[in-house]
């Protein structure tokens, strides 16, 4: 479960990077529409999935005190 979180949490900000990137050459309204339409969903969808993993990560730590 870390290892997949770290990842994701790799890739949100290579995401990030990229379109800091590509932002600098594209700054129109079909760049903030895409922006806004894409970009912002996938980071507040990365920001549910590392809670869930986070809250996933407690779940089974505690499985693993009960079972030792």
């Amino acid at each position: 479960m870390h290892e997949g979180r770290a990842r994701l949490g790799k890739s949100v900000k290579e995401l990030q990077a990229r379109w800091s990137e590509a932002r600098m050459h594209w700054d129109d309204s079909t760049a903030k529409a895409f922006e806004m339409q894409h970009l912002l969903n996938i980071e507040m969808d990365a920001r549910q999935a590392f809670s869930a993993m986070d809250s996933m990560i407690q779940v089974l730590q505690q499985i693993k005190r009960d079972c030792e």
